[in-house]
This record gives structure tokens, sequence and C-alpha cells, in this order.
């Protein structure tokens, strides 16, 4: 039998006290990580066969989104104002030529300064919200829209320009537009990121290829690896959510050379999200003119290629 004193039992049980807590630190430590490796590992918890119909999908929503009312593939005229009267109609004298079934002369946009009042010609049956208007004062909201027939116009204004765009419900880019073509799906694309918040919001300077530039905010930016390296990009907040503006070393020979968008989902609660390249998509620009498409700011060039998305739109649809 050992024979302990005092000093020597309160010394093991010291020392057992010591040990159970370590082992209790090492236990967290552990569960810490498996959490960290959970979360880095959301990307992957999806199967390839689950993902690919998760993507074509997508494509196929984005096919429609395009063809609808509201949609890009619609869209038949741009027109920059000009001080003074800009007349509108399908006869070529007109300031701003409509396509051939619109009347011949419709009316004028009459421009002074930010001020814009549109007047319409009497025998011309145009209307907003269902009723003939012969003559208005008009504000940059596409809900304020004119139709008549198949057409469909209204103001927007990009930096400091004020322009009429027009779109065409029986647009034969409606028939003519074949589809995208695509890099293949592959799930190395689908990143996990982590989700940096700017605090306050940083103010991002985007060009446009009308060379204006707008300023826009951004709520942060992500960081994600790729074969080992880490890369960022920051982050757009716009009507839609977290919008993103790339480039990479596809541009131009296999992608469009003004860059691709995509959209990220809002963090989680350990500020996780993903960064998915394979819904890159091509800006309108790409396929169809009569667009105002923004431009990659340069921290979001990428220095790598990345084989995911949509590729380049062969031609220019009418």
């Amino acid at each position: 039998m050992v024979n302990m004193n005092y000093g020597s039992r309160y010394s093991v049980i010291l020392s057992l006290y010591i040990d159970q807590k370590h082992w209790i630190m090492r236990v967290m430590l552990l569960l810490l990580a498996v959490v960290a490796v959970a979360c880095g590992e959301e990307a992957k918890n999806i199967s390839q066969a689950e993902y690919e119909a998760e993507v074509l999908q997508w494509r196929a929503d984005r096919v429609e989104s395009l063809r609808a009312r509201d949609g890009y593939l619609n869209l038949s005229g741009l027109f920059w104002l000009q001080e003074g009267a800009n007349t509108f109609g399908s006869d070529s004298s007109n300031s701003f030529v409509f396509p051939p079934q619109a009347p011949a002369f419709m009316g004028a946009y009459y421009k002074l300064g930010d001020s814009v009042r549109v007047e319409i010609n009497d025998e011309v049956a145009a209307l907003w919200d269902g009723q003939q208007v012969l003559e208005m004062t008009l504000t940059t909201d596409s809900a304020q829209e004119f139709t008549s027939d198949s057409l469909i116009w209204y103001l927007i204004k990009r930096g400091d320009k004020l322009g009429v765009r027009l779109r065409d419900l029986e647009s034969p880019a409606l028939e003519e537009f074949t589809g995208f073509e695509y890099f293949p799906i592959d799930l190395k694309w689908r990143l996990p990121a982590d989700y940096h918040v700017y605090d306050p919001p940083k103010s991002v300077i985007i060009n446009n290829i009308l060379n204006i530039e707008e300023e826009h905010e951004s709520p942060g930016y992500v960081t994600f690896d790729i074969d080992g390296k880490t890369y960022s990009l920051d982050i757009i907040r716009n009507s839609s959510g977290n919008f993103m503006i790339i480039a990479d070393g596809t541009s131009t020979a296999e992608t469009y050379g003004g860059g691709r968008y995509f959209y990220i989902d809002d963090p989680d609660e350990n500020g996780k999200t993903i960064v998915d390249f394979n819904k890159a998509y091509n800006p309108v620009c790409a396929y169809k003119l009569y667009s105002t498409c923004q431009l990659p700011p340069p921290q979001n060039v990428l220095p790598i290629r990345i084989p995911a998305g949509e590729m380049d739109y062969a031609g220019t649809l009418p």
C-alpha cells in the first residue's frame, strides 16, 4: 500500500486537473477545427449529378428571363436625347427611327437640361397605363412606359445622359436567338469563400461601355482559393443582391471581352458564402445592341483562366 502525504496527494490531484483541462481544451479545439472544415467543405456537399441538374435549371431560367417582356432579347433601340426637339417614328427623317411597323411620324421629345417632355401626334395610338396620352412630362422610371402595338419605350438615364429605350415584343431576335455555349459544368469552380464586410461600405467607381463612370456601393469583398492561391473580388450591391463583375484569362479569346457577371448569396453566420463561376453569365452587350453594360473594375480582373460559365456569343442579334 502506497502511503502519500497531503502535499503529494494535492500534487497528484492538481496534475490530474491540469491534464483534464488540457484534454478539454484539445477537444474544444478539435471541435472548432471540425466546424471550420465543415464550413469550408460546404461547397462540396452536393453530388456532381445534383449540381449539374441545378446549373442546367439555372441556365433554362436565364434563357426564359431573356425572352420575357422585360428581358433583353426584345431590345430594339437606344436613342440619346439632344437638347431641343427629338422626333421619333419609322420614317428615316426622324431623330429616332423606330421599327417599320411603327407609324411614320409619332411625335417628339423635347429636352431642356434635365427636363424632358414628350408630345405625341393625335393620330398615333400611344398608351400609358392603358390610357392614350398626347403630352407628358417624364421621369427616368421604366414603369412610366409608352406602348403602341408591339412596341414599348421609356426614358432612361446613364450618368448625365438621358435616352429613350425601345423594346419590340415581336423582335426578330426572339426567333434568331440560338442559346449560349458553355464550359463544362465542373464542381471545381463552385468555391467556398469568405465574405469580408467593409465598415462603412466602400465607394467603387464602375465604368460602362459608353465610358460613363458611376459610383456604386461595395458592402464588402470575398476571398477564395484556387489551386492553393488566394484571390479576392469586390462586391457591388444592387437591387438584386450581391453583384459580381469580373474579367479573367478567358476574356476576349473565349468569353466576352467586356467581362462577365454573377451573383453570390449573403454570408452565413460564419461569414461564409459560395462563389460559383459555373453561373457566370454574359452582359447583354455580348449578344445584343442597345445596352449600357458595366465593365469590371481593375481589382476584379483575375490573373488566371476561369473556364466556367457562359462563353462568348457568336455574332450580334438584331
